[in-house]
């Protein structure tokens, strides 16, 4: 068993491709660590293979799909099983179809997560000169839009399984905490449908009265951060979940 590990110049590319490494190590695998620029020499010698492990960015993991000849994921996002608790209307449409009328909102892709981040688009002029800010927007780019909304506190939760096996705070206030029971609730009404790892990223609203727990994003669990969650727990849910898309 092979896991290869990304890196940035002699540094490990982020806290969870170096987190994930000895725990790799225990159950195992051989490690390879490689940089950006030494991708294409590994296809070019027909290194990957589909019973290996990448860690490491986005990009690079979808590089991996391609050469062992699997479909990149399509990004999870929104499921639909979910609208009551993302607190916010979801829409999909093209950029060219936003107006200024429509503004403030928040926009993020639809396909290609990494073909800009998701932002809040304020200003008409930002939306008629949209090319001078954003070069991989154009008419006909999908997005995802909502409302803007003022979230006090963000937390990604790690599940597995249809479990809980981790938390970790992102963004926002550290002492202002996601409601477990909503949690809970999230990750029942999703189960017949969610991969077998997977984050569940949430946020925190206030109102004058109460505090409500909304659905930020869900995410698929390759090519994604730890926030310091434990190296096996990481390890394990990333090995189950690659093993489930070489399955399918």
């Amino acid at each position: 068993m092979r896991a290869f590990l990304q890196k940035c110049g002699n540094e490990w590319f982020d806290d969870f491709v170096y987190s994930a490494r000895q725990p790799l190590l225990d159950r195992g695998f051989t490690i390879t660590p490689f940089n950006d620029f030494e991708l294409q020499d590994l296809i070019d010698c027909e290194v990957f293979d589909k019973n290996d492990i990448i860690v490491g960015s986005v990009e690079s993991t979808k590089v991996f799909w391609n050469a062992v000849g699997i479909q990149t994921p399509k990004y999870i996002g929104y499921p639909e099983c979910l609208n009551e608790f993302y607190g916010r209307t979801i829409k999909r449409t093209r950029f060219g179809k936003i107006t200024a009328n429509d503004l403030p909102i928040f926009i993020k892709p639809v396909y290609d997560i990494k073909l800009f981040t998701g932002f809040v688009l304020e200003k008409s002029t930002t939306l008629h000169n949209i090319g001078m800010y954003y070069s991989n927007i154009n008419p006909n780019t999908a997005v995802y839009t909502s409302e803007v909304i003022d979230i006090v506190s963000e937390y990604r939760v790690f599940v597995h399984k249809n479990q809980i096996v981790g938390i970790k705070h992102y963004s926002g206030d550290f002492l202002t905490f996601p409601k477990h029971s909503s949690i809970y609730k999230m990750i029942d009404s999703y189960k017949d449908e969610a991969p077998i790892s997977y984050t569940l990223d949430v946020g925190i609203v206030t109102n004058i009265d109460s505090e409500k727990t909304i659905i930020i994003e869900i995410n698929d669990f390759w090519a994604i951060g730890g926030y310091g969650l434990d190296g096996k727990t990481y390890c394990r849910m990333l090995i189950d979940r690659f093993q489930e898309i070489k399955n399918k």
